[in-house]
């Protein structure tokens, strides 16, 4: 799956508590009656946006924040990309 970190993190916390919430799975839509909104799709659409953005923050700061100043060690990003664009 290309986005797993924001299904995982983003997506699915989302989607339960709409669940939880009886959000139904869709409903006619306020503006025009004949026309159906899947909140879980919009959901989907909206928060897969917000966790690519929050992965690219991630690695960002993995390869350019020291470990000691960020509290983690990166999951090699820097080595990752520095093979990527070396063999380019």
């Amino acid at each position: 799956m290309v986005y797993k970190t924001a299904f995982y993190s983003f997506y699915l916390p989302v989607a339960l508590a709409m669940r939880m919430a009886r959000i139904p799975d869709s409903h006619p839509s306020p503006v025009s009656p004949s026309e159906f909104i899947k909140p879980f799709d919009v959901a989907l659409s909206i928060l897969l946006q917000i966790g690519e953005y929050f992965q690219i923050q991630d690695d960002f700061l993995d390869y350019h924040v020291p470990p000691e100043l960020l509290g983690k060690i990166g999951t090699g990003t820097k080595a990752k990309y520095q093979r990527q664009f070396s063999d380019s």
